[in-house]
């Protein structure tokens, strides 16, 4: 069995190599042409935000990041709650910290004032977006389109073996930015395309606001990249 407790990530950890051209949509199955999860009705969303409307919160929060991390976990942009507490999914709705420890991607639940434990698990966490708004829906697509050079450039600084995406929408300005297209109606979530020999899952986002979701299709996604993540860790630690 896997001790997490016993796992202190350092970046001096073994990083295992891949071919540049190896693509996986799953990494261990077919992809398939539809998503399972289906989506439950929702109200409408704000619109778009200018950055004025939210300048009296704090512009950003502290990245949770360091070198070679097994897992870099990609978030759209803070939240009014997180911005002000200046940690990351501070939100009392925010389903984060719970699928964090129900999948078993940490040992207990971590509050979100303990965010920078997630690097003794191998785990990290920045946005596409630094500035904050109450809704996703008040940042626009060319804004997630433009910022995903930067989000490169971090990826490339700091090597993790994996990101996670937390929401489509982060997904789509990725594709367009490379492709100039966003992804079809085939998309579905897990496994995507490898990005410069760096895994990427995508998930959707687990904002409470975002409601169209069950909790459960939420879990169900954690459990497939948990899987993954304990399979990295158990290379590090050997036998148990």
């Amino acid at each position: 069995m896997l001790d997490l407790d016993a796992f202190k990530y350092t970046s001096n950890s073994h990083r295992s190599t891949r071919s540049t051209s190896q693509i996986r949509l799953n990494r261990n199955s077919t992809p398939k042409s539809s998503s399972p999860y289906a989506k439950s009705p929702r109200k409408s969303p704000r619109n778009y935000a200018a950055p004025q409307v939210y300048a009296h919160l704090p512009q950003s929060v502290p990245d949770i990041i360091a070198p070679n991390l097994h897992l870099l976990i990609i978030g759209l942009n803070p939240g009014v709650a997180t911005a002000k507490a200046g940690h990351v999914f501070s939100g009392p709705n925010n389903h984060f910290w719970p699928l964090l420890y129900e999948s078993g991607i940490t040992p207990v639940q971590l509050h979100p004032s303990e965010d920078r434990r997630l690097l003794d698990y191998g785990c990290g966490v920045t946005n596409i977006i630094d500035r904050p708004t109450t809704e996703a829906s008040e940042l626009s697509k060319t804004e997630l389109v433009e910022a995903v050079p930067r989000l490169f450039q971090k990826i490339k600084l700091y090597q993790p073996k994996s990101i996670c995406v937390l929401g489509k929408s982060i997904w789509d300005a990725i594709e367009k930015h490379e492709s100039g297209r966003y992804p079809g109606k085939d998309f579905r979530y897990g496994w995507q395309r490898d990005i410069d020999r760096v895994g990427v899952f995508v998930i959707m986002s687990t904002s409470g606001r975002v409601a169209c979701y069950k909790k459960q299709d939420k879990l169900n996604l954690f459990l497939e990249m948990a899987a993954w993540l304990n399979k990295e860790r158990q290379k590090e630690q050997g036998p148990i």
